[in-house]
């Protein structure tokens, strides 16, 4: 599978949802430079040691300069795949301040700015080709939203 992957033009890649406590969700407008970037992106088994979830805070130190320092927790890890083997990971952030978060961890990096939004926004505006991809994440990911933030309580 992972050979015909490959044909295709498909490769490994890893999503990280972030959430804020209203059950927000941070979206990003994604940088016109970005398309210039080779080989950023995806799930890097050798320099991730093997480990999806290395992977997905590594990205999100690089696209949008976020740890745990700052009150990001990862709550849940979607287990299927989605297409183009696309592993997503679920944070909550109840801090929510987005002057934290850099943008510029990259040479090109992949957002020019960021807001919180809804689950309709985000599945409108998403490019038509991830619509499906984002409805099924959705469908996953709001009722873990709910049940996190109803544990908070």
């Amino acid at each position: 599978m992972e050979l015909v992957r490959g044909l295709l033009g498909y490769r490994a890649c890893l999503g990280a949802c972030i959430f804020d406590g209203s059950g927000r969700i941070l979206v990003g407008k994604r940088s016109s430079a970005k398309k210039q970037a080779v080989g950023t992106g995806g799930y890097d088994k050798s320099a991730d040691k093997g480990c999806k979830v290395t992977g997905v805070w590594r990205e999100v130190w690089e696209e949008i300069g976020l740890t745990p320092d700052h009150g990001l927790h990862l709550v849940d890890q979607l287990k299927e795949e989605l297409k183009q083997s696309m592993t997503w990971f679920l944070f909550y952030w109840a801090d929510a301040d987005l002057s934290k978060c850099k943008l510029d961890n990259e040479e090109h990096p992949e957002f020019t700015e960021l807001a919180w939004k809804d689950w309709d926004f985000a599945v409108e505006h998403v490019m038509e080709a991830k619509k499906g991809v984002y409805t099924k994440l959705r469908a996953w990911a709001e009722p873990a939203i709910a049940s996190h933030l109803a544990s908070l309580e």
